[in-house]
């Protein structure tokens, strides 16, 4: 049977057994000894730290200071990272022109069309060319007052811009809107999440305006990242009134924060221009 410890005053304890002194006698009471003062040490410890908890201030000075050395520390460990990793989608540096960012290998520049290099613009109707299959030149160039956001993979592969237009629902007031246009991934670097990147990084940047609009090459795709078919019949403004689009002709919608409660099965119409009309 287990001997029935029971701690005296001292704090030591002792055990039911009546033993007679010798080596046994010793022994157990050496270690009953060292027991009662790990114990004795260990609520001493637990008292002070009690008392210390009690009677220190916080102090909140030191812990910001903690907090903001780690956050530095957690930004160099973020920076010294392979390019190779995904990266949420944030700009790094913003200017009037020009704003960078990195996600999944993809370095983005959001440009200005008064910025453009003849360089990069031929960069980039080469590279519209290979996605679609075809010469999109004469339509670029209708393209007036663009922002192009520009994805780099060492060389340029991704893209697309927006320009200006003004959507009316109905008879309601116009919506100054962002309209999508030209969003192309080199065929050689499709699949990678470059095209979803750069429709990220649009969505970031147009908050200003009521709301964004494109004619979709794939509804799924764009589904995928929240934007809403139309569903109502679609129209040009002419001077000589409104002009019917076609059945085939579809249009996606993005709500932004400024963008008013929309009914989506309503008329929806955008000012005549020259290229495509949607």
């Amino acid at each position: 049977m287990r001997p029935n410890l029971r701690f005296e005053p001292t704090g030591l304890p002792s055990v039911g057994l009546r033993l007679k002194r010798g080596p046994l006698y010793e022994t157990l009471r050496s270690a009953l000894l060292r027991y009662a003062s790990r114990i004795t040490a260990r609520r001493r410890r637990r008292q002070l730290c009690s008392r210390s908890l009690r009677s220190r201030p916080h102090n909140w000075r030191l812990e910001l200071t903690l907090a903001a050395a780690l956050a530095r520390r957690r930004g160099a460990q973020l920076n010294r990272r392979a390019v190779g990793q995904k990266y949420d989608h944030q700009c790094l540096s913003r200017s009037e022109t020009v704003i960078e960012h990195m996600s999944n290998q993809l370095t983005i520049q959001v440009v200005q069309s008064t910025s453009l290099s003849e360089i990069d613009r031929k960069r980039i109707i080469a590279l519209c060319n290979r996605a679609y299959g075809e010469d999109i030149e004469p339509l670029f160039n209708t393209f007036v007052g663009a922002t192009h956001v520009l994805g780099y993979y060492n060389d340029l592969v991704s893209h697309a811009l927006w320009v200006t237009r003004y959507l009316q629902v109905g008879n309601a007031p116009f919506l100054r809107t962002a309209y999508i246009e030209a969003v192309a991934t080199d065929p050689a670097y499709r699949n990678r999440g470059f095209a979803t990147a750069i429709m990220n990084c649009i969505a970031n940047e147009i908050q200003d305006y009521e709301l964004a609009a494109l004619s979709p090459s794939s509804v799924a795709f764009y589904e995928r990242l929240g934007w809403e078919l139309w569903r109502g019949p679609l129209f040009i403004r002419t001077e000589n009134g409104l002009l019917s689009s076609s059945d085939e002709e579809q249009v996606m919608i993005l709500r932004l924060p400024r963008t008013p409660l929309l009914d989506l099965s309503a008329p929806l119409s955008a000012e005549w221009r020259e290229g495509e009309l949607w």
